[in-house]
């Protein structure tokens, strides 16, 4: 664009498109950490894990027993818009889940360098190991023997955006912070879900909060904060 010349107006490519939606949907690590705990309480999770390495800017890893990915659903799961919990604009007001928009795992693949998903429906009788393309499409597929549940491992997240990147590696502890909060309100609702949280970062690894199922909103607080607070 030359001095004093406004650039003829044109729409934005789609892949353009895309990173600027993603880059607003997924702001940190701990928002895509809230995202895909709150998939794993949606598909009926008892016994979460989170594991990040290097404060989450090498590996995100979230593990779930949940009730898994059916195999017909492979090729849409990270497509953006589709989701299992919304068909129409007039059952919104009826969705009990924490997400129906199927926004969270097209925006956290599409800023990342890997996204990977490891599952194996309480249907099937073994699970699949799958890798998508950055636009949400199926790169690969192959079968793996595994529990059922679902496995989400996202490495390089903000890849695209090496100015975020910078930001959350300089403030690594604030967004730690941020991510044990969100993870402590899941622990105060989820009261039958296992959850925990650990953080490797130069090969020593940290647990920040670890709550065991079935325990009381007292024995949580007292999990979370000491029994001081409670």
């Amino acid at each position: 664009q030359q001095e004093g010349r406004i650039a003829k107006i044109a729409s934005i490519d789609e892949e353009t498109r895309r990173l600027i939606t993603s880059g607003q949907v997924m702001t940190d690590v701990a928002t895509a950490v809230k995202e895909l705990v709150e998939n794993a309480l949606d598909a009926g999770a008892t016994s979460i894990d989170v594991s990040l390495i290097e404060n989450g800017m090498d590996v995100i890893e979230v593990t779930d027993n949940g009730s898994g990915v059916r195999p017909e659903d492979y090729c849409s799961l990270v497509e953006r818009y589709a989701t299992s919990k919304l068909r129409s604009y007039s059952e919104l007001s009826q969705v009990e889940s924490f997400g129906f928009r199927g926004e969270a795992l097209a925006s956290i693949c599409e800023i990342s360098g890997t996204f990977q998903v490891r599952t194996r429906h309480e249907s099937s009788a073994t699970g699949a190991i799958l890798l998508y393309n950055r636009d949400g499409t199926l790169q690969s597929q192959s079968e793996s023997a595994r529990n059922v549940g679902t496995s989400i491992v996202i490495k390089e997240l903000f890849k695209p955006f090496p100015v975020r990147r910078i930001d959350m590696e300089r403030n690594a502890k604030k967004h730690m912070r941020r991510t044990t909060q969100y993870l402590q309100q899941y622990a105060l609702c989820a009261l039958a879900t296992r959850i925990r949280f650990a953080n490797t970062v130069h090969g020593r690894t940290t647990i920040p909060l670890a709550v065991q199922s079935g325990r009381s909103l007292l024995d949580t607080i007292r999990a979370l904060w000491g029994q001081r607070l409670a």
